[in-house]
């Protein structure tokens, strides 16, 4: 299986980050409609240094098509999307790496069924998620290649934010917020859940600001420009070392 709910998914993304950037200034009209089309990391890891870049296409629908990383003319990892009415297909470029993963969605685009299917093996396994009243997520169960449950985690909320996630191990996650600014695609957890499965997996009201369990510490800072929009953004994740990403957005306002 695919994901992890306790470590936001680019907190395991740069520890690979091993490619050259090249940078490039971008000038917008900050008045006009935008999306983020990539985005350049650099990433200080225990002392070693790497850069990479981000491309993220859509296709007629505003849908991302998908989402390629490496060096700025070499794009060569990522992920490929397809739609076919409540399903969503993320099918990884590299062949030998992650599972291909198959997103079943409700009416309301949120995902109630992930199949992650191993590309070296013959097995799949998958995860159920299951919504209050609320519409948000309540809880979530992850079956083995058997079909056999083997986790449970549940949501709590607070104020339209997810604040926390219990496992059935007993551990926790908690998470805290900007309460001041409203969530944006742009953030770091929400452009990698959206480049890695097509949608944002779970959606809250504000601006995430930390995510702390046991040891693990993981906090966002951003940047803004005159529209309110994110220009930069870095993350810093202490576990056994430390783990420092920064982050510059490049965006398309020409339509």
């Amino acid at each position: 299986m695919r994901i992890d709910r306790s470590l936001p998914a680019v907190a395991l993304i740069a520890l690979a980050v091993a490619t050259v950037l090249s940078c490039k200034k971008e000038h917008h009209n900050p008045s006009g409609p935008c999306k983020i089309i990539g985005y350049y990391d650099t990433v200080t890891n225990r002392g070693a240094y790497s850069t990479s870049f981000t491309e993220l296409s859509y296709d007629q629908d505003g849908r991302i098509s998908s989402a390629l990383s490496g060096n700025r003319d070499s794009l060569s990892i990522g992920w490929v999307f397809h739609y076919n009415g409540k399903k969503i297909v993320a099918t990884p470029t590299n062949t030998n790496g992650p599972s291909v993963d198959t997103i079943t969605l409700n009416d309301n685009g949120q995902p109630v069924m992930m199949q992650f299917e191993e590309i070296n093996h013959a097995y799949r396994s998958h995860s159920d998620y299951f919504y209050g009243d609320s519409g948000r997520i309540s809880y979530v169960i992850d079956y083995d290649q058997h079909g056999q449950p083997i986790d449970t985690a549940r949501y709590h909320y607070e104020n339209g934010d997810m604040i926390s996630i219990d496992y059935g191990n007993g551990n926790s996650t908690q998470y805290s917020y900007y309460t001041d600014k409203a969530a944006s695609d742009a953030e770091f957890w929400r452009i990698e859940s959206l480049s890695s499965y097509g949608v944002i997996i779970p959606s809250s009201k504000h601006m995430l600001k930390a995510v702390q369990a046991s040891s693990y510490l993981e906090s966002f800072s951003y940047t803004f420009d005159n529209a309110g929009r994110i220009v930069s953004g870095e993350e810093t994740v202490i576990a056994v070392g430390a783990i420092v990403i920064k982050r510059t957005y490049v965006y398309d306002c020409s339509q």
